[in-house]
Formats: structure tokens, C-alpha cells, sequence
């Protein structure tokens, strides 16, 4: 059932014209073009303790600026410290 909610969600993406990617594995809507370091800043994400991948790939934070396209897999992941 969740395969078909997700092809039915990428054709509507898709009709409207929106650019669509996968954000932490759901399919996530885009009418503009998006970095991985405008990403960040519209989701008021700190990029300290913070480690990205882009398709199983690590970025390094010289590669924050690199554009999302249709279909990457973007992995924000957050470390936390604590006891």
C-alpha cells in the first residue's frame, strides 16, 4: 500500500510540475531550485554536528552548495550528545 501512496504522490508531483526528491526517505515537493545549503536554511537546520549524504554519498561542507536534482536521496543526519 505505502509503494502505491508513493507512485500516486510522484505522478501529482510530477502533473503540477514540481521537482521532487526524497528528504530523510520521503518524497519531498520542490517548485524551485534547491542546494543542500538553502535546504538547511528553510528547514532552520544547524549545520554544526550535522552530516549530510546526497545518493549514500558523504558531503563535505564545501559540497553544501552542490543543486539538488529529481530523485536524489538527501540523509540529514544530526548527532547529539548526551547521558
Amino acid at each position: 500500500m505505502n509503494f502505491i501512496l508513493a507512485v500516486l504522490k510522484a505522478q501529482l508531483f510530477f502533473i503540477r510540475g514540481f521537482m521532487k526528491f526524497y528528504l530523510n526517505g520521503d518524497l519531498t515537493p520542490s517548485t524551485t531550485s534547491l542546494t543542500i545549503s538553502t535546504l538547511c536554511k528553510n528547514l532552520e537546520i544547524n549545520l554544526d554536528g550535522t552530516v549530510i549524504l546526497l545518493n549514500d554519498d558523504i558531503l563535505q561542507k564545501d559540497q553544501y552548495y552542490f543543486p539538488i536534482k529529481e530523485n536524489d536521496k538527501v540523509e540529514i543526519l544530526r548527532f547529539v550528545s548526551g547521558g
